[in-house]
């Protein structure tokens, strides 16, 4: 993996402190992790400052997703479709879908998801070969709410492990960021570009 740049002493400019501040901003930085069947999964824990029904409102709720996340579509019941469009220039496929098969207001989600990729076959130009599932779980804490969110990866044999697990943590990085800015009825910088994991260690990947 490639290693964060040495830096001499000195003084830093503006950009370099930002920098250096939102790298060391530990508290939000997603991990991967091997699980018993020998699959991995990406995970972030994220603290919020609004309770627990708010958040679940804006990460279920139609109409709030349309302002935030107008690409990602999730029917609210067990068996419901779910469906999210990547935009720009995503890495992974531009569309994932699956079925809700956990629906638990508001503690928790589950969505089986399958991915459509080339088959050599002849006779099929696509066939599913891999499922995951991407999962919220909330828990009320004494100053608002904890988010866990975790997705179960889906290889796509394009990449290094290393690679994918990065593009994978970049891009759901930069969602819980405009989770959390929506909720702090916040500005998000769109022009910004996505947090650089190949830039630094993180557990369970090396």
């Amino acid at each position: 993996m490639v290693k964060p740049a040495s830096r001499t002493l000195g003084p830093a400019t503006d950009s370099e402190l930002m920098l250096w501040i939102y790298i060391m901003d530990i508290t939000k930085l997603g991990r991967v992790e091997r699980l018993k069947d020998g699959a991995d999964q990406v995970s972030f824990s994220r603290n919020s400052k609004h309770g627990i029904e708010k958040v679940w409102d804006y990460i279920t709720g139609a109409d709030k997703l349309a302002i935030w996340f107008p690409g990602l579509r999730l029917e609210q019941k067990v068996g419901g479709k779910f469906d999210i469009w990547f935009t720009g220039d995503c890495d992974g496929p531009a569309h994932v879908s699956g079925l809700v098969n956990r629906y638990e207001p508001p503690a928790a989600v589950v969505a089986e998801t399958s991915m459509e990729k080339s088959c050599s076959i002849p006779e099929q130009h696509h066939a599913v070969l891999e499922c995951g599932s991407l999962r919220y779980k909330l828990s009320s804490t004494s100053t608002g709410c904890q988010i866990l969110f975790t997705d179960r990866l889906q290889f796509d044999n394009k990449s290094t492990r290393a690679e994918f697990c990065n593009s994978v943590l970049d891009g759901w990085h930069r969602f819980l960021d405009m989770l959390e800015a929506e909720l702090d009825q916040l500005p998000f910088d769109h022009s910004q570009g996505e947090f650089d994991y190949a830039s630094i260690a993180i557990q369970g990947r090396d």
